[in-house]
């Protein structure tokens, strides 16, 4: 769609909020009910390495009408759709 609109710039397909690694790790804790306090946040120590390198999926979902879901949606429904199998 985003070439038939003849649309230009830089479209990141992602979920639909910033995460980082252990906030991703945080939630795939929760959902399958592990313990959460086993995971450790730290800070990289690689100075080349940005601070944030997170993906901002505003202008595709915008350009291409639609709403991306979050994290926890998109796990969620590919673990019930892999029970139901």
């Amino acid at each position: 769609r985003l070439l038939e609109k003849e649309t230009e710039g830089i479209f990141h397909l992602c979920g639909s909020e910033r995460l980082n690694k252990y906030n991703i790790g945080i939630i795939i804790a929760n959902i399958f009910k592990l313990d959460n306090q086993l995971i450790i946040k730290e800070k990289s120590k690689d100075i080349l390495r940005p601070k944030d390198v997170s993906l901002n999926s505003k202008n595709t979902q915008k350009n291409l009408n639609l709403k991306f879901p979050k994290l926890k949606e998109m796990i969620m429904e590919e673990y019930h759709e892999n029970l139901n199998r």
